[in-house]
């Protein structure tokens, strides 16, 4: 019968005695002559059904593909568990990439579910038409069924045409159910494999050197015009060009920015990294002017070396709290009023801001990733021993583990000399102290930027102290060494298992090993001889 079967007259069995008029292929094998002239079929072959054995036979080339698609989907979760989460490239067949050996099995797994539930439903047209162990005809059953059941053993679109053709569920309908389920299969089972990419550490480019760092500086020069003088040689050394030049980028230049490190693969992490640094802090002191009705002469700003504030709690102080003047750079107070008000009070325009710069142990966290460099201070420290002999200058002490500092012995190796301890503030008391008047009159340029600067003071001592840190950290001296150099990280492509996926493939081969397993049992209780 063909298509076509469904668009002619109905024909039904309503009898017994109708029976020898179905139109079956003699070819089955399954409607034997009849006795008495009553239409009655005999009975089958007593192969069929006569032992467990026999019956398991007859149905060997299903029980095969199913041992076959259990065996596929074994073999496609053992290699999806020893191979999630690893690199792409400890694939080891060259020939076959994963992708393809997965939509193999995939392939392999559908052809066996789609082949035992085609022969199951094969076998369910009998079920259909003959009822018990005599194998009597069913009455009341449309013969144009036999094709629709015949069609559905062929794919998923007979199989949907079934099923909106037969209103009574049964093991074929489950049968045909699962085969249109099954188109899924391929589809869903190749989804299970992703690429994740993940920064691991690049053997091809090894290590990098760690971020520029200091252990001992020296800021200073030999005056041209300074005579030595033995009983205090610090008098004929000056602050140096790059310590100078450091001072004016701070205060002259535009946007600092943080000495960034070379980085190959544009992904690199270095571990915590002690050196030498200049630190600072501010304090407002506003509530400490004194109010005043503003006259005409005088000044709008004022600037000096700040040694006479007697604040407290912002100078520089070790891990017991002592203040640590050694290795002060200088004390900045500036004080002044923006838009004064002539003839009014100006208490409201005041401003007044006390900061410190000296020289401390920094300890930084450097890493790049995507190209982005990100630095952050992790710990700063002040501790130092109580030297200040020209030729035995301050040194960090008591240095804590988080800074990460590799000390030798009593911790000597990190150090100020004492002659830029001598120099460098020098340059500060005269670079920083000037004045302002009413009627804008600076003393100097540098007067000019910080009154331009006098409502964001901190962040001009920021930029000023992150200035002469990156100048510390050039021009310092450091061992060499391996412990502060980088990791080189490039991203590599892992092996990403998604289980939902393949969840689905688990349940449609479950479905037809059931199904295979009803239909055989069915066979042997009904005496049904296989499709």
């Amino acid at each position: 019968m063909g298509w076509f079967s469904f668009i002619r007259p109905k024909a039904t069995v309503s009898s017994p005695a109708q029976y020898a008029k179905i139109d079956v292929p003699a070819s089955d094998d399954r409607v034997a002559e009849t006795k008495d002239g009553k239409g009655q079929p005999s009975s089958f072959s007593p192969k069929y059904g006569s032992s467990y054995l026999d019956n398991l036979f007859a149905w060997g080339f299903e029980i095969l593909a199913a041992l076959v698609m259990v065996a596929s989907f074994v073999i496609l979760v053992i290699i999806l568990l020893k191979f999630n989460g690893t690199p792409q490239s400890s694939w080891p067949v060259h020939l076959l990439s994963l992708n393809a050996l997965v939509a193999l099995l995939a392939t392999i797994i559908h052809a066996t579910i789609v082949f035992t539930l085609a022969q199951g439903i094969g076998q369910g047209k009998y079920a259909w038409f003959f009822r018990g162990k005599e194998q009597k005809a069913k009455s009341g059953k449309e013969l144009r069924d036999l094709q629709s059941f015949d069609d559905a053993s062929r794919g998923a679109l007979g199989s949907l045409l079934l099923l909106g053709r037969v209103r009574q569920w049964n093991l074929t309908t489950i049968g045909a159910a699962s085969t249109v389920l099954a188109l899924a299969v391929p589809t869903f089972t190749q989804q299970v494999l992703t690429t994740e990419y993940r920064m691991v550490k690049s053997l091809s480019h090894g290590s990098v050197p760690g971020i520029a760092r200091a252990q001992n500086y020296n800021g200073t020069m030999l005056s041209p015009n300074g005579a030595f003088d033995p009983s205090d040689p610090s008098y004929a050394w000056i602050a140096d060009l790059p310590a100078l030049s450091s001072i004016y980028t701070g205060v002259f230049g535009g946007p600092v920015e943080q000495l960034k490190p070379t980085c190959p693969t544009g992904d690199c992490s270095w571990p915590t990294t002690p050196t030498l640094g200049v630190c600072h802090t501010c304090a407002g002191t506003t509530h400490k002017l004194r109010l005043d009705t503003y006259v005409a002469d005088a000044r709008i700003l004022d600037v000096d070396d700040g040694w006479d504030s007697k604040l407290t709690g912002i100078s520089p102080s070790g891990s017991t709290g002592e203040s640590q003047p050694g290795l002060v750079i200088t004390g900045l107070t500036v004080t002044g009023i923006q838009n004064p008000v002539y003839g009014g009070n100006c208490s409201n325009n005041a401003t007044s801001v006390d900061c410190y710069f000296w020289y401390c142990l920094q300890a930084y966290n450097v890493s790049v990733q995507a190209g982005r460099y990100e630095e952050k201070l992790v710990g700063t420290w002040n501790k130092v021993s109580n030297n200040n002999d020209l030729y035995d200058p301050p040194v960090f002490i008591d240095i804590p583990p988080e800074i990460n500092a590799d000390e030798l012995g009593d911790g000597r190796n990190y150090s100020v000399d004492m002659m830029t301890l001598n120099s460098i503030p020098d340059e500060f008391s005269d670079f920083f102290f000037g004045h302002a008047t009413a009627d804008y009159a600076f003393s100097s340029d540098v007067m000019r930027i910080i009154y331009a600067s006098l409502y964001d003071i901190p962040a001009f001592a920021q930029k000023l102290a992150l200035s002469m840190t990156n100048n510390v950290r050039l021009k310092g001296q450091a061992p060499a060494t391996d412990r502060y150099n980088g990791t080189v990280s490039a991203s590599v492509a892992f092996i990403k298992v998604s289980w939902p996926w393949i969840a689905y493939t688990a349940v449609v081969a479950a479905l037809s090993l059931i199904f295979l397993g009803m239909s055989i049992f069915h066979t042997r209780i009904s005496r049904e001889p296989p499709a």
